[in-house]
Formats: structure tokens, C-alpha cells, sequence
């Protein structure tokens, strides 16, 4: 993959190549209902499991299993805000969530890497800076970094 080719696509930033070591750094079992509530705990995050639930076409019990898979695996956490919440979580994305969505192409590009860049304080950078930052990330991590 040349350097220019990511400057010159306009439907997708990120190339196909690092899309699949992606999916195979995250090795998760991904479906239509993850996909779903990842994007939609990427675009609206923190929320709570109800609430996407109520806003998605899905039942209140898929959201729950699918969650517990997903904090299991590392896509999403679950964080206690305070005590007004009575033991329920808010969930947010994790950056395995991020790269995860950026494999399978759950959002648009730019939306996951600007959270990428809000995550790892990297707010001055442009997308073409982290993406090459991106493209040596499967050097790096090997199997269950």
C-alpha cells in the first residue's frame, strides 16, 4: 500500500490491507448486532444498555448478551458515573472498540478516527498522521497485546 493511495481515497481513508490485520489483531466474533450497538456506543457514548435499547430495533435481553460479550472482549467498559445511577453502568468505547469498528467499517472513517485521536490525546493530528501511526500498529501488537 503506497502513501498516496490513502491520500487519494475519498469514500474510505483507511486501505483494505490494514482493515483485515485489524480483524485479525481484534479476533472477535462479529455480527450485525455488535456492529449495531458499537457504533451506536461509539456515536452516542457513554450511554446506558437501556437506553440503546430503547433507541434500536433490538430487545432489552440481545443488548444485555451481546454487551457482556462485548465487555468481555474488550470492545466497550462499563463505568459507574456516581451514585445517582443506582449500580447501573454508562459504556463507552475502548480503542480495541475503535480499531474493531474501523475493520469491519461500522462508521464512517473519520468519526472513528477522530474519537482515536480524542483517546489518545492526539488532537492536533491530522488523518493522514495517525493513519501511518495506524498502518505500524500490526507490528507491533502481536496476538493478545
Amino acid at each position: 500500500m503506497k502513501y498516496s493511495d490513502i491520500i487519494t481515497g475519498n469514500a474510505s481513508l483507511i486501505p483494505e490491507s490494514l482493515r483485515l490485520e485489524f480483524r485479525r489483531l481484534v479476533n472477535v466474533e462479529y455480527d450485525n448486532v455488535v456492529n449495531d450497538i458499537l457504533a451506536y456506543v461509539i456515536m452516542r457514548g457513554p450511554i446506558t444498555l437501556y437506553r440503546i435499547s430503547r433507541e434500536t430495533p433490538y430487545s432489552i435481553s440481545s443488548i444485555y448478551k451481546k454487551a457482556k460479550y462485548m465487555v468481555k472482549n474488550n470492545l466497550i467498559i462499563a463505568k459507574e458515573v456516581d451514585d445517582k445511577l443506582n449500580g447501573r453502568h454508562m459504556y463507552e468505547a475502548t480503542v480495541k472498540g475503535l480499531l474493531t469498528c474501523l475493520a469491519y467499517k461500522c462508521l464512517d472513517d473519520d468519526a472513528i478516527l477522530n474519537r482515536l485521536k480524542v483517546k489518545w490525546n492526539l488532537r492536533n493530528y491530522d488523518n493522514i498522521r495517525l493513519i501511518s501511526i495506524l498502518m505500524i500498529l500490526p507490528y507491533v501488537v502481536k496476538g493478545e497485546s
